[in-house]
């Protein structure tokens, strides 16, 4: 009797060792993922996976977000991008996704997601960030129209050592336009990647919608196949109003992605198209009618800047 007693003693120590095992594994495995940083109101901030309802967005690497709130909708027809940095003294993003967000007709928001990314590397703004938006359109989150991302734990490593002084620009301009390229390139990967829409349009933060300006650009994008096409451009000034394809959408990330240090992200755009397209013992005219083909400019303005703050100040450049 003593005999079975100790085999059965030790049965039950061998699955309770297994299953500590199992638990340390189940551990191992899930913290792969990047853990969520929950605030004093329960938002889930993190890229936990539960995020998009989809268990495929876990990060392989650390190039991924480290914080992520709201649903989204998966592989909408259209994504709105817009990244964001803390300005002195003012911000414009609130008042740029409502001049968006209203003029559109319900089945405009049925097919829309917007992609906010905000770019500060601090848990405590992004939570407090998130919490401002969600109060302010708790509706639009809980249609999954808005999903927030901060940035990976690396956009490149030592990235700002690594600037070199050109176009007799000052270093601090330097470091602005390689961060903003940096997050474009990131912005730009994540959303194809995870989100897969059909069209990309990369906005700013601060800027002012005509209120048709959603049935404007369908429309013009529409005229053509995409074939002919690499981007739209709906505005004349700065990086707002850039609409892609999806697979120009790949492409230009992975451009900016080699470019980020050489040069401002506006220039990139014409380069993109000019390295695909341009021959080098073409002149420069023909060149220039090859790229207008394919760079596909709106007659007039749908956007136009709201704020006199620059995302500039935020690197102690005046101009």
């Amino acid at each position: 009797m003593i005999k079975y007693m100790k085999a059965f003693a030790s049965l039950i120590f061998a699955l309770v060792a297994i299953g500590i095992i199992l638990q340390q594994l189940h551990l191992s495995n899930t913290s792969l993922r990047l853990k969520h940083y929950a605030g004093p109101l329960g938002l889930r901030l993190g890229g936990d996976g539960t995020q998009n309802n989809s268990e495929d967005l876990q990060p392989q690497d650390d190039y991924f977000p480290q914080f992520r709130f709201g649903s989204g909708k998966m592989q909408p027809y259209m994504v709105i991008a817009i990244p964001s940095v803390l300005r002195k003294g003012d911000s414009y993003l609130n008042k740029t996704l409502r001049y968006m967000i209203e003029p559109l007709t319900i089945v405009q928001k049925q097919n829309t997601l917007f992609v906010v990314y905000l770019a500060d590397n601090q848990a405590t703004i992004f939570e407090r960030q998130a919490k401002q938006l969600y109060e302010e359109f708790r509706e639009e989150f809980e249609m999954k129209m808005i999903h927030l991302i901060g940035p990976p734990r690396e956009l490149r490593p030592d990235w700002e050592n690594k600037l070199v002084p050109n176009f007799n620009d000052k270093i601090e301009r330097i470091r602005w336009r390689s961060k903003q390229n940096l997050d474009m390139a990131f912005l730009m990967s994540y959303v194809v990647r995870y989100i897969d829409p059909t069209l990309f349009l990369m906005m700013e933060d601060d800027v002012q919608a005509e209120t048709n300006y959603m049935s404007e650009i369908l429309k013009f994008a529409e005229e053509k196949p995409t074939n002919q096409w690499e981007y739209c451009t709906f505005t004349k000034v700065g990086g707002a109003g850039k609409l892609f394809h999806y697979k120009s959408t790949r492409e230009f990330a992975d451009f900016v992605a080699m470019f980020w240090d050489a040069k401002p992200l506006d220039w990139l755009y014409w380069d993109f198209i000019r390295n695909k397209r341009c021959g080098y013992s073409e002149s420069q005219e023909i060149c220039k009618q090859k790229s207008n083909k394919l760079q596909r400019v709106y007659e007039g303005d749908l956007f136009k800047h709201l704020g006199k703050v620059s995302s500039r100040s935020s690197f102690g450049i005046s101009r």
